[in-house]
């Protein structure tokens, strides 16, 4: 916390990057919909909001695509960045 401080009073532009999908672009449907695994990246994404980020990034949010339109994919998505809008 001490180097965060430090940071921010020299003026940085601060960035948390939360993984989203451990699995990054091999990401599956179980792992992406498993409401445990969502609440404690919500802790995490709160925290990093309540440290005073600038700026809290998601990142590994996507699936792997080897050219499938599955439409669960795009609802997973948009769900966890909407609910990521409605409790920041």
């Amino acid at each position: 916390k001490k180097n965060f401080q430090y940071a921010q009073a020299s003026g940085y532009y601060l960035i948390a990057r939360v993984v989203i999908f451990e699995e990054g672009v091999g990401a599956s449907f179980a792992s992406a919909q498993d409401q445990a695994l969502w609440q404690k990246k919500k802790a995490v994404l709160q925290e990093a909001e309540k440290l005073g980020f600038d700026e809290v990034q998601l990142d590994y949010i996507r699936f792997a695509d080897a050219g499938s339109a599955d439409p669960r994919k795009k609802q997973i998505i948009l769900s966890i960045i909407k609910e990521k809008r409605e409790f920041v």
